[in-house]
C-alpha cells in the first residue's frame, strides 16, 4: 500500500510538474509559469508564432491568476517594432540576460520598485532608448526624475539611455562604480565629466560617442590627458574617446603606460596608434581595438 501510494505521489508531482511547464498566451504576451503562483514573460516560439511585433506593450502585474515576477532570457529581443514597456503594479522581480538587446527602436521603459535584478546586456543595442523610468522606493531607481537607471543600493550607474536629448551630463555625486556598458550607443553626449566619487569604472563602460572625458580635479583614482582618460599613475590608458578627433588620425600613447584596458580604442576614428619603443605593453585584454 506505501508502495503505491508513493508512486501515486510521484505521478501527482509530475502531473502538476508538466502543467506548471505549459506556455500560455494572455492577451499580447506569451508566459511560462514557474511555480503554482508565478510566471515568466517569454519570448513566443519563433516557428508558431513568431516575435512580438507590437509597438506598446504593457506587461501586467498579474495574469490568469499567476504573479508576472520574471522577463525571461531574450524574450524581447530583436523586436524591431517595439516602441515603448511599462510594467504594472510591483510584482516584477527579475529582467534576465539580453530581454530587450537590439529593441533597435525602443525609446521608453517603465519599471516598478520591486525590481531586483537585470542580467547582462539586458538593455544593450537599444540605441533609441531615452529614457528609464523606475517607480521609487526601490533597489533601482532614477535621481531627480533624471531617466537615468541607478542601482541606488550599490551607488552604481547602470545604464544612461543613449538617445536621451541632453549634449552634457554630471554624473550624480552618489555614484561610485560606472556599469559596464553604461554609456554605450550614446550618441549626443559630447562630454563627461568623472566625479571624485566614482572610484570604479567597469569593462567598457565608457563607450559613448564623446569627444573628450575629463576628470575631477584632485581625483584620486584617474585623470586625463588631452581628453584621454587614464588610471591616476598614468600607468593604464582606460579609454580613448569614440568621439575624439585628432589632426592627421595619429595618437602617441604616453611611454608611461604599460596596461590598455578592454575595449580602451573601442570604434576609435584613429589611423594610427603609435607605442613608445621599447614597448612595455604585454597583454591586449578583450575588445581592445574593436570596431576601429
Amino acid at each position: 500500500m506505501k508502495i503505491k501510494f508513493y508512486l501515486l505521489l510521484v505521478a501527482l508531482v509530475a502531473t502538476i510538474g508538466s502543467v506548471w511547464a505549459q506556455d500560455f498566451k494572455a492577451g499580447d504576451l506569451w508566459y511560462r509559469p514557474l511555480s503554482g503562483t508565478t510566471v515568466a514573460v517569454i519570448m513566443p516560439d519563433t516557428v508558431a508564432h513568431g516575435k512580438y511585433t507590437q509597438e506598446h506593450v504593457t506587461i501586467p502585474a498579474t495574469v490568469n491568476g499567476y504573479d508576472v515576477v520574471r522577463i525571461e532570457e531574450s524574450a524581447f529581443r530583436d523586436c524591431l517594432d517595439l516602441i515603448s514597456v511599462t510594467v504594472e503594479g510591483e510584482n516584477l522581480t527579475t529582467i534576465t540576460n539580453g530581454a530587450f538587446f537590439h529593441c533597435d527602436n525602443l525609446k521608453s521603459l517603465t519599471l516598478p520598485k520591486s525590481l531586483d535584478f537585470i542580467g547582462f546586456n539586458a538593455l544593450e543595442g537599444c540605441p533609441a532608448l531615452e529614457s528609464i523610468t523606475v517607480a521609487p522606493g526601490g533597489k533601482f531607481g532614477n535621481y531627480n526624475n533624471d531617466g537615468v537607471l541607478y542601482n541606488l543600493t550599490e551607488n552604481r550607474l547602470v545604464r544612461y539611455p543613449p538617445a536621451k536629448n541632453i549634449t552634457t551630463y554630471d554624473i550624480p555625486s552618489f555614484v561610485t562604480i560606472l556599469h559596464r556598458n553604461a554609456f554605450t550607443d550614446s550618441s549626443l553626449l559630447e562630454t563627461i565629466e568623472i566625479p571624485a566619487t566614482v572610484t570604479e569604472i567597469e569593462g567598457i563602460a565608457l563607450l559613448g560617442n564623446f569627444k573628450t572625458i575629463t576628470v575631477a580635479a584632485g581625483h584620486g583614482h584617474f585623470t586625463e590627458i588631452d581628453g584621454v582618460l587614464f588610471t591616476k599613475d598614468e600607468t593604464a590608458l582606460v579609454q580613448f574617446p569614440l568621439g575624439k578627433e585628432i589632426p592627421g588620425g595619429v595618437y602617441n600613447v604616453p611611454s608611461s603606460v604599460t596596461t590598455l584596458r578592454s575595449g580602451a580604442f573601442w570604434a576609435s576614428s584613429l589611423k594610427e596608434i603609435h607605442f613608445s619603443t621599447p614597448n612595455t605593453i604585454t597583454v591586449l585584454p578583450n575588445y581592445t581595438f574593436s570596431f576601429s
